[in-house]
């Protein structure tokens, strides 16, 4: 979304375009919201800033929509997540470079492809193992790991506590 505006010699903050008035109102209830109500030309003017600068950055995407090939890419993902996915994969399945693609994750989702995939499985490990009986390699099978070491310390690294001792502090079905 591009805002048009510009700050004077006097720091006064002019918005111009139709987002004007969604900015100011969405500046208005996060004051009220945050702030306990002060609406003081000063704070809604170091609110607008930040706002601003968010919306216009390149490098803060937080409010623009992802892009068809993103969420192609996810989706993808998702749907066969027990596969073995490659980033050179993903890229050639949605049309784009794999640097490309790998600018929309980071973007999007503050991870690379292969590391929001890995979060993804291990949090549906973390599930299965709080839900089921499984055993802890059957597990690392079934979400995409081949060897349940390279899972175990994954899962380690993101839970802090092994597969093992996770499904055993969860209560009995």
């Amino acid at each position: 979304m591009d805002v048009p505006w510009s700050i004077s010699a006097t720091s006064t903050i002019s918005i111009t375009g139709s987002a004007a008035k969604d900015i100011r109102a969405l500046g208005e209830i996060a004051i009220h919201r945050f702030n306990g109500g002060d609406t003081s030309l000063e704070v809604m003017r170091s609110l607008a800033i930040l706002m601003i600068s968010l919306l216009i950055s390149p490098r803060h995407e937080i409010f623009r929509p992802a892009p068809r090939t993103l969420q192609a890419a996810q989706d993808y993902c998702l749907a066969h997540f027990e596969s073995k996915i490659s980033t050179e994969f993903l890229a050639q399945l949605v049309g784009i470079s794999e640097s490309a693609l790998s600018r929309q994750f980071v973007a999007h989702t503050g991870s690379p492809p292969q590391r929001w995939l890995r979060n993804h499985r291990l949090k549906l490990a973390a599930r299965l193992l709080s839900t089921t009986t499984l055993r802890v390699g059957e597990v690392a099978r079934r979400i995409g790991f081949s060897d349940p070491l390279h899972f175990s310390r994954a899962f380690s690294s993101k839970y802090g506590v092994c597969p093992r001792e996770y499904s055993k502090s969860r209560p009995p079905l």
